[in-house]
Parts: C-alpha cells; sequence; structure tokens
C-alpha cells in the first residue's frame, strides 16, 4: 500500500494594504493494490480529491484586480507524481467580486504561477471558492512510504 499526504498551507504576502486569504482543508489519501486491474500493470488512474477539498476565502479586498498564485514546497515528494488544482465553483458573496480563470486542471510547481484572478468592484469578502486536486504519476516501482508535500496560495494585486 502506498500512503500519499498532502498538505495544504497558506503564504499571507507582504503587499500594500490588508488583504489575505485563507484555507480550510489538507488532503491525505492511501493508494493500495485494488487500484491496479490486472497482474503487470501500473496504476491506472488519477486520483481526484473532493470537488470541494478546499474552500479559499479572500477577505479585506479593495476596488481593483487581484491575482491568487499556487506553488508547491516539497517536503518528501518523489519528482514522478504530478499534483494539479481546479477552482468547481465561483463561491459566495458580494456580487461585485468576480472570481475567473482555474476552471481546468493547473499542474502546481515549485514556482508561483497565476492561478485565478478576482475583480472587485466593491465589497470587501468572498467566501468559500472551491477548489479540487488531481494526483497523478503514481507507479507501482515508487518507493513505498508517506509522499507530502506544501501547497503554497499567494494573492498580489
Amino acid at each position: 500500500m502506498r500512503n500519499f499526504l498532502l498538505y495544504i498551507s497558506i503564504m499571507f504576502p507582504a503587499i500594500a494594504g490588508a488583504q489575505s486569504l485563507s484555507v480550510n482543508s489538507g488532503w491525505q489519501t492511501v493508494l493500495d493494490a485494488t487500484l491496479i486491474s490486472q497482474a503487470g500493470r501500473d496504476y491506472d488512474e488519477d486520483l481526484f480529491s473532493q470537488s470541494n477539498q478546499t474552500l479559499l476565502d479572500l477577505k479585506d479586498l479593495n476596488n481593483g484586480t487581484y491575482t491568487v498564485s499556487v506553488h508547491k514546497i516539497d517536503i518528501d515528494w518523489d519528482p514522478n507524481l504530478e499534483l494539479s488544482v481546479q477552482r468547481t465553483g465561483t463561491g459566495t458573496g458580494n456580487p461585485n467580486i468576480i472570481p475567473t480563470g482555474g476552471l481546468t486542471f493547473l499542474p502546481i510547481g515549485n514556482s508561483p504561477q497565476p492561478f485565478l484572478f478576482v475583480s472587485v468592484g466593491g465589497g470587501k469578502n468572498y467566501n468559500n471558492i472551491p477548489l479540487q486536486y488531481r494526483l497523478k504519476g503514481m507507479s507501482v516501482t515508487m518507493e513505498v512510504k508517506n509522499h507530502t508535500t506544501t501547497v503554497v496560495y499567494t494573492i498580489t494585486n
């Protein structure tokens, strides 16, 4: 059995103003032999978290456009594993705050990259933007151990 642990953490950027974001989740999944369809084969399927595995909250936003970037910090991670994230809904809050982008899986690399954009035309907070993760690249030849990475979200304007 292979055990993959994924933890979500948050980075608060040092930008003008007091914008912040928060998440409420981590993801842990276990691979076992039942995922292999026949002898001599590798894992056939990608693994998916729940569609709302992470709920992203944006706080204290001023009028303007914001970028939410994502990257990961590998703690004990096999380089053949690919972790991706996508936004699966719009969240809740002031209708003058509009999140866009992030609707297809984006592979999470070790350098920050834009993930979604938020236009603010009034209002301060936007909550519960649902995020889902996908893990691919699992192999029976990988070392049996916990594979751990930290996902970091950063908001800038």
